[in-house]
């Protein structure tokens, strides 16, 4: 019995899609629910578009130097339906990072990132963050979001404050569009290197553009910020009256230049 040829090309059509292996196509899905800048700030009239913007009027004391907390928020949708905020930050990942960014400010000493551990509980809320910023020594906290409405457009939008007095310094926005993105999954083609699928990632390109956002807003808030008047504690009383310095400290026959002795 002679096989027919149709037969046969039918079944080797699938061999062919039974061995092939089906690859899941990448599903964008957009931030949802967002949060929105008076939930960064918790004041009105605090947001800027793709820049930043002091929001201190005259000169600043004693802000730096400084150590930086840093919070990333996401929010989710509560059991009741409401808006709850919740700390985003891989601290494993977001510490080097951030510490890069600010390693040649000597103005900054350290950043660190929160994490929801490090909220003991507490809601997340700018009042609460200020609160467990300062248990951490932390002079400055930056908090910020993440959003991306559509594959090709991401935005940042953070709002940097000053512990000691829990008010808002500054606000920072950002956002990128790229017009033929690169899914996450994708696969370098021969000709293509890794920096020009960076160039195509709308969230890797908000992310560049943040850090340098971020650098230029503390610059010109160093600027216009002035070293706080040293204070002594209530109540201190010195030891004994200042002692003039002594110099040169060595006369020429090696001993202590003390008059005392």
């Amino acid at each position: 019995m002679r096989t027919s040829p149709t037969l046969l090309a039918v079944a080797l059509c699938g061999l062919i899609v039974a061995g092939c292996e089906k690859k899941a196509e990448y599903t964008f899905y957009p931030t949802y629910p967002v949060v929105t800048w008076d939930q960064l700030a918790e004041r009105p009239n605090v947001d800027v578009d793709d820049g930043y913007r002091v929001l201190t009027s005259g000169m600043t004391q004693g802000v730096f130097p400084t150590s930086l907390a840093v919070a990333r928020l996401v929010a989710q949708r509560g059991l009741n339906d409401e808006n709850v905020l919740m700390l985003d930050m891989k601290p494993q990942v977001d510490f080097l990072a951030w510490n890069s960014n600010f390693d040649d400010f000597r103005a900054v000493s350290e950043v660190f990132p929160m994490n929801q551990m490090a909220m003991d509980g507490d809601a997340v809320n700018i009042h609460t963050l200020l609160e467990n910023s300062a248990d951490l020594r932390a002079g400055t906290l930056l908090v910020y979001s993440e959003e991306s409405d559509s594959p090709e457009r991401y935005q940042i939008r953070g709002v940097l404050y000053d512990v000691k007095t829990q008010q808002a310094l500054a606000s920072l926005h950002t956002a990128a569009y790229v017009q033929d993105p690169i899914a996450p999954d994708a696969e370098l083609e021969p000709d293509e290197s890794v920096e020009h699928l960076d160039d195509r990632d709308p969230r890797l390109i908000a992310i560049r553009r943040f850090d340098l956002l971020s650098r230029a807003c503390l610059m010109a808030l160093m600027s216009n910020d002035e070293s706080a008047a040293p204070t002594a504690p209530d109540g201190w009383i010195p030891a004994r009256p200042m002692e003039p310095v002594i110099w040169p400290p060595i006369d020429d026959l090696g001993t202590a230049n003390d008059p005392r002795r």
